[in-house]
């Protein structure tokens, strides 16, 4: 029933259902109270304001579902509510990113951008360069605590990320005689690197979704398994569904927005996880569209246009739809990924410095590529 005047009060207005009420109530004459969770963010009220008949009956209100005063401000005076909004309390998930250490993928393909396509470099180790800055940023986060607070390592199924996840965040050097399986054994790779022991270090975990971008250059290309398994012994291979590669296709390169959407169904699978603190070790490629796709809503301090070799950046992924729970939805401004402009956690990586273009990005030897990847932090 239609009450020309009267004041009605929609919580949630800028979500998903609330701009589609707040302009039907507004065509009904109705003056309306609607919330937003903060006043001074364009996305959420500027749609509201320019609704027809919004300059006159329209009233926005910034509440905290959990405070009464809030909430009372914003229901004073109405004869009904429309109650979208829900809140629900987890504690945040903090993530490190990091991006693999230089792989010597990187140092030929930077060269020569064909040397992507070689099956020399297939499934390719990293440097010993690239065992440099494992080292350094492995000293990084013991020096800064944060190697005791992570639950659970989250690792592409490639060579150089598993080394460099297992370098950076796995135990001391291996013993024999100690009752834990190594988390790598010796010489894995042809890198002369002593074995890595799991002992006193976090679950790791491969995942097919955090992978780089899928297709046709064999640097991208995983082994079986078989084969991984007594590398990687103490490293789970229990969420990849089959022992062969079947992702990877030898003529058809992913496009940006199919790495998003796949980076995007990365981050549902990892809400489910029960663990807060979770180190995601992966690619630039990777990390770049998955970002992207949060839009402007990602924090200036994780959007950036790419990774460097071994740079961890720590990051907060909430819903804003669901006062922080742990949802993502593909291509919704309703998603935030939050940063920190001092976090104490976060490494620029490239350190030593060295060659690290990504493959889908080193189309060509930039005679300035230092500088424009120093920028980067």
């Amino acid at each position: 029933m239609e009450k020309e005047g009267e004041v009605v009060c929609v919580t949630r207005g800028s979500g998903c259902i609330g701009p589609w009420l707040v302009r039907e109530l507004l065509d009904r004459g109705y003056i309306v109270h609607a919330t937003v969770q903060d006043l001074k963010n364009e996305s959420e009220t500027k749609h509201l304001e320019s609704l027809e008949g919004a300059e006159m009956r329209l009233r926005l209100f910034q509440i905290e579902l959990l405070d009464y005063t809030s909430i009372l401000r914003a229901l004073t005076g109405c004869a009904g509510v429309f109650h979208l909004a829900s809140p629900c309390i987890v504690n945040q998930v903090h993530d490190p990113e990091v991006r693999h250490a230089q792989g010597i993928h990187n140092v030929y393909g930077e060269k020569n951008h064909d040397a992507y396509k070689s099956y020399d470099f297939f499934d390719a180790n990293i440097t010993p360069l690239g065992w440099s800055q494992v080292g350094n940023l492995r000293k990084h986060v013991h020096a800064t605590g944060l190697s005791k607070k992570i639950d659970l390592v989250v690792v592409s199924p490639l060579l150089r990320t598993m080394q460099t996840a297992v370098g950076v965040f796995g135990g001391e050097a291996y013993t024999d005689g100690v009752n834990v399986p190594p988390l790598m054994v010796a010489n894995t790779g042809n890198s002369d690197h002593p074995a890595i022991s799991s002992l006193n270090s976090p679950p790791f975990v491969a995942v097919e979704l955090c992978r780089e971008r899928l297709g046709v250059n064999p640097c991208d290309k995983r082994r079986s398994i078989r084969e991984y398994h007594p590398l990687f012994p103490a490293i789970d291979f229990s969420l990849l569904e089959s022992d062969e590669d079947i992702l990877w296709k030898p003529d058809i390169r992913e496009n940006d927005e199919e790495v998003a959407a796949r980076g995007l169904n990365f981050l549902k699978w990892l809400w489910t996880r029960k663990e807060q603190e979770i180190a995601i070790v992966t690619h630039s490629a990777f990390l770049l569209q998955t970002l992207r796709a949060f839009g402007n809503d990602c924090h200036s301090s994780v959007k950036i246009e790419n990774f460097a070799n071994c740079e961890l950046r720590s990051v907060v992924i909430i819903d804003r739809i669901q006062n922080n729970t742990k949802l993502s939805y593909p291509g919704s401004s309703f998603c935030s990924m939050l940063g920190s402009d001092s976090s104490t956690t976060n490494y620029p990586g490239k350190i030593p410095d060295g060659l690290h273009l990504p493959s889908d990005v080193a189309t060509e030897k930039h005679p300035n590529i230092f500088k424009i990847f120093l920028a980067y932090f």
